[in-house]
């Protein structure tokens, strides 16, 4: 799992650089082929289309009315168009590649670089991406890999070309739960192997009710429910890419996990598999058998059983109006 982690790490770095690269600029995109902005998408507002070609596949990442589609298929990470954005508005051109490395990284941008093109309107803007061995350094040429220069943002010290060496996976929306406890119609938390007492929470009348709980700490029930507004998976998983889950998802769940939402899109029916020994990630896997991993922490924090919510005396009545 050290590339998972990895892939983690890279997805904080980014999120980090979101954060430091608020100020988006207007206008249209520049020419020239020497200028600093030589890379710059001054207006990100206009990009109706981002196309990553890699040597072995693409992602297609295209502009649905207001939200973005993934290869045509899932939802698109908002945050990872915020960091885009970020990049494309202020990425500038430090220097030119030295004509004695340029054969060289020109060579690497070939077989392991990534080929973006942005769509914006009628018009297109295409580069080529990559970085040395290290990733301290970030490349940018033109679509004919005439030009090659080193990149950067100033005041930003970290890898700019790895928002374009993402995986389709990294891409997606991370986003598995949606739901509050207004919206929650029921949650049922199975234990399969029966060690644990099983979890049913309802919506009744004004309010939630636990199952076999006369006396309810309110705070708790809802300390634990505001974790369904906006729960998002650490990483989703494709078949072959870590052989270990692949066994894990042919074995028996030991729970199994059913929400249902009124807005019929956000129930989720959820399969939970035994945690591998020095692993700190619960495999999860959809009705559709996508596997999907979280750390232990806030499996844990899922994983309540009814006497948690039982009231120690001195809980105090809630509206729930």
């Amino acid at each position: 799992m050290r590339e998972l982690r990895s892939h983690i790490v890279l997805l904080s770095g980014l999120l980090l650089l979101s954060v430091l690269l608020a100020t988006v600029q207007s206008g249209d995109y520049p020419s020239g082929s020497g200028h600093k902005d030589r890379f710059i998408v001054q207006d990100t507002s206009k990009i109706q289309g981002i196309l990553i070609e890699k040597p072995d596949k693409k992602i297609k990442v295209e502009r649905r009315g207001n939200a973005w589609l993934l290869n045509d298929t899932f939802k698109t990470d908002p945050a990872l168009i915020k960091i885009f954005n970020a990049v494309m508005s202020q990425v500038q051109v430090a220097r030119p590649v030295s004509a004695m490395n340029f054969e060289e990284v020109k060579a690497d941008l070939l077989r392991s670089g990534q080929k973006v093109t942005v769509t914006s309107d009628s018009k297109k803007i295409a580069f080529y991406s990559g970085g040395n061995t290290n990733k301290t350094q970030a490349y940018f040429a033109d679509e004919n890999l005439q030009e090659i220069y080193l990149v950067q943002i100033p005041g930003y010290n970290h890898y700019l070309s790895g928002i374009f060496e993402l995986s389709l996976n990294q891409w997606r929306d991370r986003l598995l739960f949606e739901s509050s406890w207004r919206s929650i119609q029921s949650l049922n938390i199975d234990y399969l192997e029966g060690q644990k007492e099983n979890l049913d929470i309802r919506f009744e009348i004004k309010f939630m009710k636990v199952k076999d709980v006369i006396q309810l700490d309110t705070t708790k029930l809802m300390t634990y429910l505001s974790q369904f507004e906006r729960f998002q998976v650490n990483d989703y998983l494709d078949p072959g890419q870590f052989p270990t889950y692949d066994s894990l998802l042919q074995t028996d769940p030991m729970v199994v996990l059913e929400l249902r939402d009124i807005d019929k899109s956000k129930n989720r029916s959820l399969r939970i598999f035994n945690k591998i020994n020095d692993q700190r990630f619960f495999l999860f896997a959809d009705e559709e058998n996508q596997m999907i991993v979280i750390d232990e922490k806030r499996v844990d924090n899922l994983l309540k059983i009814p006497d948690f919510f039982k009231s120690n005396g001195l809980q105090s009545t809630m509206d729930a109006d």
